[in-house]
């Protein structure tokens, strides 16, 4: 589970800042959405963050995408570090941007790490917590010459510390050692590797879900869930499944798709899948002989009987609610962190508020699993959908500075109404507006 994340020096974060799920201790109500760690620290399955367009919401999830992005896939010798840092100040656009994650993982606190500007990872740690207090796993430096000076701390024994260090040795400059060790097929910190692979999930506002034909295809007890979710929300979709269309009624070259499936897939004869090169499409192996798959939907004619469309004839706000139906089923699983920007994009109110409450309520859903997402929904600021230190707001100070403030940390009446303390600037996080008559005077005088 995600416990903490601070960003310094990082697109529209200038000054260190810092963003916790550990649960407050004034903040009360809706229990589902709180999760024991141990005796003394709870933490939450949801955040929401608001803000005024512009204001760094969005930043904050590519700060996350960042970091994963890097620890997992890495760089190529001597290829920049793609990092931007705060360009309005000055001094602080020379300096390392920093990330550090605190993560609660198999009953284990742990504490990882970095900072890096273009040229080299300047420093990274990272600490575990053995009940007994935090304790070093190693701290790691680099030079201007590029070479890494990395000290083990105690939380090694000598035989790992030994061997350790030949890949500390072998770490790049522009290279986090974290990913050195997953390179060298070395089994150590894989658990932290582990969640930022799978546990960690990034949903932008245009992303689609690549998967959702095969989990149709290959788990009929999902399929009937979502056929009757989206029935349950009034899309009109009575059901829906996939068809397999051979390769050459299809519209690709079928050179290039044979082509690509021999790098990819088994020996025909067997059965499989991957996707297409820009996850278009998924091409599926059968017997010797290839599909493309494709998602099918359904709806009731005036007689009762069923009339096939394609996802592409349904509204946007229905396909959204398809491709981010999965995220709900990922949930149940647990250990899952879903990171959603703009959640609320093409969808209703009320079916965004629907989707909420499944995912942070719902008694199916394992209770270690998390749901962050931004949004400009105010019907969402609601203490009876999301608890007072779930609510984040972001905004820009005079300097341009993104910053993060939770509402429970605002005094404000009892009794007030929150969505309406939001909207009238209680809490900040508004966009400043100028006078509208400006703009249309500017208008008519450019019809002249």
């Amino acid at each position: 589970m995600l416990v903490q994340f601070s960003i310094e020096n990082f697109l529209s974060f200038g000054k260190k800042t810092t963003f916790s799920m550990v649960k407050s201790k004034t903040a009360e109500g809706l229990p589902s959405h709180v999760f024991r760690a141990t005796d003394s620290i709870s933490l939450l399955r949801g955040a929401a963050f608001y803000g005024a367009n512009a204001s760094g919401k969005s930043n904050f999830v590519k700060a996350l995408a960042f970091a994963k992005k890097f620890i997992l896939e890495g760089l190529r010798p001597k290829e920049s570090v793609p990092v931007e840092s705060f360009r309005l100040d000055a001094e602080r656009f020379q300096s390392p941007s920093e990330f550090e994650f605190i993560l609660f993982i198999e009953e284990t606190f742990y504490t990882y790490g970095f900072r890096v500007d273009r040229e080299r990872v300047h420093d990274e740690w990272l600490w575990m917590d053995a009940r007994s207090g935090d304790k070093l796993c190693f701290e790691r430096k680099t030079d201007s010459a590029g070479k890494a000076h990395v000290k083990f701390g105690e939380a090694l024994s000598q035989e790992k510390k030994t061997s350790l260090q030949p890949t500390a040795d072998r770490t790049r400059p522009n290279q986090l050692m974290l990913t050195k060790i997953v390179d060298d097929n070395l089994s150590d910190y894989g658990e932290v590797v582990e969640w930022f692979s799978t546990s960690l999930w990034i949903v932008t506002p245009e992303a689609e879900d690549t998967l959702l034909e095969l989990r149709v295809l290959k788990d009929n007890r999902y399929a009937r869930t979502l056929s009757d979710d989206l029935n349950d929300v009034g899309t009109g979709i009575s059901r829906v499944d996939t068809e397999t269309i051979p390769l050459e009624d299809t519209k690709l070259d079928t050179h290039e798709v044979r082509e690509f499936l021999k790098s990819r897939l088994p020996a025909e004869g067997k059965t499989t899948h991957t996707l297409w090169e820009d996850g278009s499409k998924t091409i599926v192996l059968e017997d010797g002989r290839t599909y493309v798959l494709r998602l099918r939907t359904y709806h009731k004619g005036s007689k009762g009987d069923e009339v096939q469309f394609s996802p592409e004839s349904e509204s946007d706000g229905t396909r959204r609610f398809m491709h981010l139906h999965p995220v709900l089923s990922m949930l149940r699983g647990g250990n899952k962190v879903f990171v959603i920007d703009e959640i609320e994009r093409s969808l209703h109110s009320q079916l965004t508020r629907y989707f909420i409450e499944l995912a942070l309520g719902d008694s199916l859903l394992s209770p270690n699993s998390q749901l962050l997402f931004t949004t400009h929904d105010t019907n969402l600021i609601d203490t009876d959908l999301l608890r007072t230190d779930e609510i984040w707001f972001v905004e820009k100070d005079k300097g341009g500075a993104s910053h993060l403030s939770a509402l429970v940390e605002f005094k404000y009446p009892e009794g007030i109404d929150i969505e309406q303390g939001y909207l009238i600037g209680r809490f900040g996080a508004l966009p400043f507006l100028g006078n509208p008559r400006k703009l249309k005077n500017v208008a008519v005088q450019g019809e002249k």
